[in-house]
């Protein structure tokens, strides 16, 4: 499950050497995230997650007519697909993709590449102090 579970994650946010977060050498091993997120809930989150995934393999079949699974379409089409499940009009298959979105999300932030890339790890700019305005009628 954890090659499907890697192929889904990564349909996410392919990887985009022009601009993007992700880039083809980053260290991003989605496996890992999902096991790591799968092993640390419940059995009913467990059991959301798989259908999350099964939805998600499915994805070309829901959101563009075709039947095939996600390993058969380009990564193109597997984007495009998965935003169209993100936008579904079933309140389930909708949550149940974006919770898969937030493990590749947390799997993204794990490489210290993205993040530097992002400016995720920079310290906070220091807050300014806005001046008190009286409150009394003038």
């Amino acid at each position: 499950m954890n090659g499907w579970a890697a192929l889904v994650l990564s349909s996410f946010a392919p990887a985009d050497d022009a601009g993007g977060l992700v880039k083809s050498g980053d260290d991003i091993d989605w496996g890992a995230a999902w096991s790591r997120f799968t092993s640390t809930m419940s059995a009913k989150g467990r059991l959301g997650a798989y259908a999350g995934l099964v939805i998600c393999i499915f994805a070309p079949l829901l959101a563009m007519g075709r039947f095939a699974t996600i390993a058969r379409v380009s990564i193109e089409e597997r984007a495009r697909a998965l935003d169209v499940l993100l936008a579904h009009r079933s309140f389930a298959i909708r949550e149940l993709t974006l919770l898969l979105k937030i493990v590749a999300c947390m799997a993204i932030f794990r490489s210290s590449a993205a993040r530097e890339r992002s400016g995720y790890d920079r310290p906070a700019s220091p807050k300014v102090r806005l001046p008190m305005l009286s409150t009394e009628a003038a």
